[in-house]
Parts: structure tokens; C-alpha cells; sequence
């Protein structure tokens, strides 16, 4: 069961978000001052944190620092009913993975603690992956032997992984495919950053826009809520794409514009948001193949 801190000091408003995160299935803990929540945080860690951004005895900002260094790993959450943009660039730099205006209906309550529930998911298997890769420093652990075809291949990521270039892994199924892209994620630039696993197969066809790049609240029928996709969760990090030959050829045209552009349009929405996802794309078919037959986009091929 996850726990969760709401730090109010709104009395109704305290109640009700205890009472309808409880009924979701969280347990809730209430502090009403920085005072109160202080000694929660020092008896308990807590999953997300859902804070006030002024409270009656201190600045916002000042509990949001506190709470990530007690607390670093706990997800923040900020309540504010001023939405300047200046209010915004204040709570993430302090450390806010997100920040809800008030007033605002509970769903939104139940939609941002879902996504940083997830989003914690990913950073702890991030953990755990980054963990094992760096208890040896040739990757020992994942890709076992000395042959002198494993000492080329580990050569080989660490020379592609310090560029930002998109990458192409090709081989047979069960070779070990994912393997090498986390070598390559755990050794580059953006190894501080999630790796996202996708496989483009498992993804139902009509799906598959939506699971990449996301869509907006009512883009569809069931789009009870927004969502963000694999390319803009990835964002700052590795998007592994498994499978790529198993894609839609209507979603590589829309994959291509998001390899031009840097940039993708959530289903239903005509703003683009930016994503700065490192891209690296597994398959065990020939694309030459499949681009000759048309199965497959040339230019996304050479990209």
C-alpha cells in the first residue's frame, strides 16, 4: 500500500483529500504546518507528498526543500492557487515533480498521484537497473563472457553510447537485445535520466499513438484522463523502442516527424510538447527487407 502526506492547513480541504485518497486505496497522514509535517517526515517515509504551497509558518518553497532533503525520494505534489509562470519555474526548481491549481475537482487529485505513483514506479526500477550496471564496470553482469566478440560489443556501446545518435539494434529473438540497449542507456549521457522500455508488438494497434505520445482527456472514447507517454516520460532519458518492425507504418510516419522535430502531439491535441528522449529501437527482422516491400518507411530506416 502506497502512503501519502497531505500537508494543509485548510481544515475541509485537509479532510476531504485524506477521505478520498483513502478510498482509492492510499494511506494518508494530514499535517496542517510545516511543524506537524516535520514530524511525520521524521518517523515515516511517505511515497508523495501533496503540500500547500504557504502555510501558516513558512514559505512553500522552504518545505519543499526541506521535504526533499529529509525525504528524497518521496514525490512532491504542490497546491497553489497562483498560477504565474514565475510560481511554476519556483516549485520545480526547489525539487516539485508537479503543482495542481486550486480550486480543482478531486479527479484531478486521483490523475496526478496516479502519475507520480508511476513515475516512482520508473525511478525505482531505473534504481535497481542503474544499480546492477555499475557493480561492474565493463557490464559484466548483463553481458557475461570474454570472448572476443563480447570485448567488441562492449567496446562498441561504449563508443555509440557517448553520442546522442539514434541506435539500431539488430538480432535474432532472445540474443539479448535489451541487454545491450540498457549497457548503452547505463553508460551515456542520459544515464541519470529514466529508460523506458516499449514493446512496439505487446502494444494493441489502435493503441500504439497513444502509448507513445500520449493523448489529452477526451482525445477518445475511454480518455477518462490525460496522458503523457513513453516519449515525454522518457524525456531526459533512454526510450527503447523493441520491436520497431512491428510498427503501424501510419505511426513511423508520425514517428519520423518526432525524430525531425523533437517534439510530440499528444492524441487529440494540436500543441506539440517537447521531448528530449534518446531513442534506441530493436528488431530481429531485416528492415531492408521490409522497406523494399514496403512494409516499412525508408526514411525512417536511415534515420
Amino acid at each position: 500500500m502506497s502512503d501519502i502526506l497531505v500537508i494543509e492547513d485548510e481544515p475541509v480541504l485537509n479532510e476531504n483529500l485524506k477521505q478520498f485518497l483513502s478510498s482509492k486505496g492510499y494511506q494518508v497522514e494530514t499535517a496542517a504546518s510545516m511543524a506537524s509535517a516535520k514530524a511525520l517526515l521524521a518517523n515515516k517515509l511517505f511515497d508523495v507528498v501533496i503540500s500547500d504551497l504557504r502555510l501558516p509558518d513558512v514559505n512553500g518553497t522552504e518545505l519543499i526543500e526541506y521535504i526533499k532533503d529529509v525525504a528524497p525520494s518521496s514525490i512532491v505534489l504542490v497546491m497553489t492557487a497562483y498560477s504565474s509562470l514565475e510560481t511554476a519555474l519556483d516549485v520545480f526548481h526547489c525539487g516539485a515533480h508537479d503543482y495542481i491549481l486550486k480550486p480543482f475537482p478531486l479527479s484531478e487529485i486521483d490523475y496526478k498521484v496516479c502519475n507520480a505513483m508511476q513515475y516512482k514506479q520508473l525511478l525505482n526500477e531505473n534504481a535497481n537497473l542503474r544499480s546492477r550496471l555499475q557493480r561492474d564496470a565493463d557490464n559484466d553482469d548483463l553481458l557475461a563472457g570474454d570472448s572476443p566478440q563480447i570485448l567488441q560489443l562492449r567496446q562498441l556501446i561504449a563508443k555509440v553510447a557517448a553520442t546522442q545518435t539514434n541506435i539500431l539494434i539488430s538480432g535474432e529473438s532472445g540474443t539479448g537485445k535489451e541487454l545491450v540497449a540498457q549497457s548503452i542507456h547505463a553508460c551515456s549521457l542520459n544515464k541519470d535520466g529514466l529508460f523506458v522500455p516499449v514493446n512496439v508488438a505487446a502494444i494493441p494497434e489502435g493503441l500504439v499513438e497513444s502509448y507513445l505520445f500520449g493523448h489529452i482527456k477526451g482525445a477518445f472514447t475511454g480518455a477518462n484522463q490525460a496522458r503523457e507517454g513513453a516519449f515525454r516520460m522518457a524525456s531526459g532519458g533512454t526510450l527503447f523502442l523493441d520491436e520497431i518492425g512491428e510498427m503501424p507504418l501510419q505511426i513511423q510516419s508520425k514517428l519520423l516527424r518526432v525524430l525531425e522535430e523533437n517534439r510530440v502531439y499528444p492524441v487529440g491535441s494540436d500543441t506539440p510538447v517537447p521531448t528530449n528522449a534518446r531513442i534506441v529501437t530493436a528488431t530481429h527482422r531485416n528492415l531492408a527487407e521490409m522497406v523494399a516491400q514496403g512494409d516499412f518507411r525508408e526514411d525512417l530506416w536511415y534515420r
